[in-house]
């Protein structure tokens, strides 16, 4: 065998190696979960984040419609689909339409019923998890379908779901505002 030919095997052996690495180390990519049955029902309706704020100083509210008919919320996760993965939130009792559930990423004393028509949950987290710059959440169930995504200020580059649009850059703040998204 001559060496050309040795040569491109090797490199057809190298190449593929690499790709098999790749996927073994990365993972296929799954497909987009299905809507959960809460899809609609609850949704990320605002977002307090900027860079001048503390991490006990930031949040975002979910909004549960009068749509939702379960008395209590167990199981729900959110991510911003960065470092910190899929964070379950704590079981909410008292839950009706209107309510709203409003998440901290640091510490605090919970409220975890919603009789008086809010909750709050603080996640306990050393550092922030929304991106000032632009970032996405989502909230899943807990079978791991999607109740609700969204972008703000054009996200940070992750996938998009709940039939989100490319060319949808979500709300955004004017420069040199510092304040509240609403969704």
């Amino acid at each position: 065998m001559d060496n050309k030919l040795k040569a491109t095997i090797i490199v057809l052996v190298l190449v593929g190696a690499t790709v098999a690495g790749v996927v073994l180390l990365m993972g296929i990519p799954a497909s987009e979960p299905a809507d959960s049955t809460f899809n609609g029902k609850a949704w990320i309706n605002e977002v307090h984040m900027n860079s001048t704020l503390t991490v006990d100083e930031e949040y975002f509210e979910i909004y549960i419609s009068a749509a939702y008919t379960e008395s209590t919320i167990s199981g729900w996760k959110i991510t911003t689909f960065d470092n910190e993965g899929r964070i379950t939130l704590p079981t909410i009792m008292n839950v009706d339409a209107e309510d709203y559930i409003v998440v901290y990423t640091g510490s605090g004393i919970e409220d975890l019923d919603a009789s008086d028509g809010t909750a709050t949950i603080y996640l306990g987290r050393s550092e922030r998890i929304l991106d000032a710059a632009g970032d996405e959440i989502a909230i899943f169930d807990e079978a791991g379908n999607i109740i609700h995504f969204m972008r703000y200020s054009g996200g940070n580059g992750d996938a998009l779901y709940d039939g989100w649009s490319e060319t949808d850059e979500g709300p955004s703040l004017p420069v040199g505002h510092s304040g509240s998204l609403s969704y």
